[in-house]
């Protein structure tokens, strides 16, 4: 006759007697119990039983079960989302785990990841001229790239994407980065070269921070992510030292030209880079 479903009863009991049944007064209780409970009261004409209906508290303990699916549900999606985000920005790389040089890969991202802790704006900040190149803009870019024409300036370094290479199994070696860390970079310089980004037909570098795709040789840029992270999280290097690499970040000379090839930067033999570093390592 009365299923667990049954919405409970709350009793109010008035009356003379009211005193005798104290146990049951405001009580909640399944219908089924509060039937019995009445059918135990002796009762005179003066005594009055309201039975409020309640809220189920199955129905209630359904709708808690089901905000908690809907919570997990969400987050779900969330996560979801941003693994989709992630997967695109790893398919955006053709430095993939599988490639050749994946451990020094995973390493020079270690070094990003800190400069860009130690500097937040090292994407998002103005250019600045310590390059020597005029400084990065916006009008002259899209007017020179609309017109079919190359535009040259200086910019941030991770305007780029740093994790894509045009020949990413192409090996490269950690001594090889340090030895042009030390040569190049043993202090804050000006970065020595100017590195050519690839543009498709309608883009504009500043609507693609992070995602633009270098095709000259690596590893010059390579040697200076290793020094700028290096410096930063030492803690013998004096913190004016540290900031003063933030021109250097800020300030590296780009030329921006759609249309570069594939094939672009790739020796004869097509194994190799073209060296077109302005001071070559010793």
């Amino acid at each position: 006759m009365f299923g667990s479903s049954e919405p409970d009863v709350r009793l109010c009991i008035k009356g003379l007697r009211t005193r005798f049944f104290a146990h049951y007064q405001f009580q909640t209780l399944s219908v089924e119990s509060a039937f019995a409970a009445f059918l135990s009261f002796q009762l005179s004409d003066s005594v009055v039983i309201d039975l409020t209906t309640m809220p189920a508290r199955t129905n209630q303990r359904k709708r808690a079960a089901e905000d908690e699916v809907a919570v997990a549900k969400a987050a779900a999606k969330r996560a979801a989302k941003a693994a989709k985000v992630m997967q695109g920005v790893a398919d955006a790389s053709s430095a993939s785990q599988l490639a050749i040089n994946s451990t020094l890969q995973a390493y020079l991202c270690e070094c990003d990841a800190k400069i860009k802790d130690f500097f937040k704006d090292s994407m998002d900040g103005p250019p600045t001229n310590f390059s020597g190149l005029p400084v990065y803009d916006p009008v002259a870019a899209t007017q020179a790239l609309s017109s079919g024409n190359k535009y040259t300036s200086s910019a941030p370094l991770f305007w780029i994407n740093t994790s894509y290479e045009l020949q990413p199994n192409v090996p490269k070696y950690r001594k090889r980065l340090e030895s042009l860390r030390d040569h190049f970079f043993s202090q804050p310089t000006a970065y020595p070269e100017t590195i050519l980004v690839s543009m498709a037909k309608g883009e504009i570098p500043h609507k693609c921070k992070g995602a633009l795709k270098a095709v000259s040789i690596p590893e010059l840029r390579d040697s200076l992510r290793l020094a700028v992270a290096e410096s930063t999280q030492d803690p013998d290097v004096p913190r004016k030292v540290k900031m003063a690499w933030k021109d250097v970040l800020m300030s590296v000379p780009f030329t921006f030209e759609e249309g570069l090839g594939p094939s672009f930067g790739v020796d004869s033999e097509g194994d190799g880079y073209l060296p077109n570093f302005s001071r070559e390592a010793q």
